[in-house]
């Protein structure tokens, strides 16, 4: 279809996004925290501060790693 279907509010400069555990997660890499979004209804349910900025998100099943610029280290959410 091509067309915008919602815009969702996140955090400073989103960076990365991932689909894991039912819900859309988004790395916000100057906000130095993650949004886990619920798809049924486009609305944030949470947002998980992170120590560093998020570079990217990833998810498998349930689990979902998020890699921190500047900090060179990882954090297991979910």
């Amino acid at each position: 279809v091509n067309a915008v279907i919602a815009t969702i509010p996140v955090g400073k400069r989103p960076s990365g996004i991932a689909v894991g555990g039912g819900f859309v997660w988004v790395a916000n890499g100057k906000g130095k925290s993650v949004s886990r979004i619920d798809p049924k209804t486009n609305a944030v349910m949470v947002t998980i501060e992170v120590d560093g900025e998020p570079a990217t998100v990833t998810a498998r099943g349930s689990d979902v790693w998020i890699s921190c610029q500047l900090r060179g280290k990882e954090e297991i959410l979910g």
